[in-house]
């Protein structure tokens, strides 16, 4: 017997937005039932990855995925997704709508950002139903000498089995950070309720801001050098315009335009942390010191890389510099 819907497939990752994700399941159930109503939901655990349920979908031939989670979920599920054909690739739609935190989601639907959570879960229905889509690019990271070893791909299941070469590239959507970001991940360490607890990442930032030891790098955006040795407080790598919380990292920025953005900003006093972040957010001007450039191939080298010196995609850990990190056009589509 033939499936009754070869259309949709749907993925609910539960621990997804502290755990949020599960519980508005049924909202998007109810108000996509006429989409989605034989559809298959395959629901995330410790013991079936998301990246299993990739290769079944894509077996089975379905055309679209339904994604009921956040920043990371869709990082997976676009890695996997990168190892097969374009033409073989579904569609993705995001049904992931908890305030600020869904970076993507506000740069696929900027208008979104000063939405409350209830009219957000609805412009996330809208999207889907509006049953237009656009392809949208990728970053691609290479990690350049690096050798592959229990941190070969941090965001890969536990039990896969490690390769031996050089490592693979790894992909993301949205954000490429560096600096600080990967400290206060590294200080959660593998505690995946701490990871998921906003409660417990600000107490890990508070005390990652006073036992920092800031990074040199050296960075390039095509053949020009913009930083060289320089110390600093965070990198951000941006496709589309926003980062988490909120963040405006490029106020003209897209998915699909080609391009990334790259904000640097150097080390930072105690003082200027409370002074001049909070202009990621307004925008009005830009931090003081920071260096901003627009570019489609970045390469960063560490001068000191260890193991609290890692990139992390979309909030994913990944491995330390050097990499180079280069725009993969039109790589996967997304409803919006």
């Amino acid at each position: 017997m033939g499936k009754r819907n070869n259309e949709f497939a749907c993925i609910v990752d539960p621990a997804a937005d502290h755990g949020n994700a599960q519980h508005r399941w049924p909202f998007f159930k109810e108000k996509l039932f006429r989409l989605i109503s034989d559809s298959p939901v395959y629901f995330c655990s410790p013991e079936k990855f998301v990246e299993e349920f990739i290769e079944t979908i894509i077996q089975e031939s379905y055309k679209s995925i339904l994604v009921a989670g956040d920043d990371r979920t869709i990082n997976r599920i676009a890695n996997k997704l990168m190892q097969y054909d374009k033409a073989e690739r579904p569609r993705l739609g995001l049904l992931c709508a908890s305030g600020t935190r869904q970076s993507i989601f506000n740069s696929n639907c900027p208008e979104a950002r000063f939405m409350s959570n209830q009219e957000r879960l609805e412009a996330c229905v809208n999207l889907i139903m509006r049953r237009t889509f656009r392809e949208i690019d990728l970053g691609k990271v290479e990690f350049v000498g690096s050798k592959c070893n229990s941190q070969t791909n941090a965001s890969a299941p536990k039990n896969a089995s490690a390769p031996q070469n050089a490592p693979t590239p790894q992909y993301f959507v949205n954000l490429a950070t560096f600096g600080i970001s990967s400290f206060i991940y590294d200080r959660l360490g593998g505690n995946a309720a701490a990871l998921h607890s906003g409660l417990a990442y600000v107490a890990a930032a508070a005390k990652s801001l006073l036992s920092y030891d800031p990074p040199q790098i050296t960075l390039r955006v095509g053949t020009r050098l913009m930083a060289k040795n320089e110390e600093i407080f965070n990198l951000f790598i941006a496709n589309g315009q926003f980062g988490p919380g909120g963040m405006i990292l490029n106020e003209k920025g897209s998915l699909s335009d080609g391009k990334f953005h790259a904000l640097m900003i150097p080390e930072l006093t105690v003082n200027e942390v409370f002074t001049e972040l909070p202009k990621l957010w307004m925008r009005e001007k830009d931090l003081s010191p920071s260096i901003s450039l627009t570019g489609k191939t970045f390469r960063l080298q560490c001068s000191s890389p260890d193991a609290l010196s890692r990139i992390n995609l979309d909030g994913i850990p990944a491995l330390p510099p050097p990499a180079i990190i280069q725009v993969k056009r039109s790589a996967i589509s997304l409803y919006g």
